[in-house]
Order: C-alpha cells, then sequence, then structure tokens
C-alpha cells in the first residue's frame, strides 16, 4: 500500500483545526471543574462524593492527553516552520507524509471527551 502524501498548507490546516478543537476541551473542562465544585460543595453524600471524585480523575487524565497533543501537533508545526524556512521555493510543492496517527489519536480523544461529556452532563442534571 502506498503512504498517502499531502501539501504541507494542509497538514498546517489540520493542526489548526485540532489544536483549536483541543484547547476548547481544555476551556471546557475548567467549566466542569468548576461545577464538580458546586456539587461537592452541596452534596455530602459518600456516592455523590464518589462521582465527584471520578469526574475529577477523568479531567485531570483527559487535561494530560490534551497537553500531550497539544505539545505534539506544536512539535511537528515547528518541523514543518523549520522544512519551509530552510526550502522556501520546494515547500509550496513539496508533499510529506500524511500524519494519519496525528488524525487517529485526535479522533480517539475526540470520541472519548465526547463520551465523558455525555456522562458528565447526565451526572450534573441529577445534582447541579
Amino acid at each position: 500500500m502506498a503512504t498517502k502524501t499531502v501539501h504541507i498548507s494542509d497538514l498546517h490546516h489540520e493542526h489548526k483545526l485540532w489544536s483549536n478543537e483541543l484547547t476548547f476541551q481544555k476551556e471546557e473542562i475548567k467549566i466542569f471543574k468548576n461545577w464538580l465544585a458546586e456539587i461537592s460543595q452541596k452534596n455530602t453524600a459518600t456516592d455523590i462524593k464518589m462521582k465527584v471524585e471520578h469526574f475529577q480523575n477523568q479531567f485531570i487524565l483527559h487535561n494530560e492527553v490534551l497537553d500531550t497533543f497539544l505539545h505534539d501537533i506544536k512539535v511537528h508545526e515547528q518541523e514543518l516552520e523549520k522544512f519551509a524556512q530552510e526550502n522556501e521555493i520546494a515547500a509550496s510543492h513539496a508533499r510529506f507524509t500524511d500524519h494519519a496517527n496525528f488524525r487517529d489519536r485526535v479522533e480517539t480523544q475526540h470520541s472519548l471527551y465526547s463520551a465523558l461529556k455525555h456522562e458528565f452532563k447526565a451526572f450534573t442534571s441529577e445534582y447541579l
């Protein structure tokens, strides 16, 4: 199977889209953490505290994953920028190996985050 290649502008555009989506998720998690704090203050039952802790842990894990993705995207973007600077004429015509592994990772993160968000919204609708 031949390796798919794409233009640098396509990679750059996808990096921007992913960075925006992942940054949005990080911002949304900040809001969710505030809601968790409010629920925790209002409810002292053990089962609710356990659910609050579950979501706190999930948000920590997702933030770590998001930070890693954002870092990896930034590094890849810097590599592309360096190539473009060193090869100004060739950069607009050069083709690069498609970054399907990044795409798979971001799509997986999106799916996992969507499931967590759905679960969290169900929880907050019950206790907020």
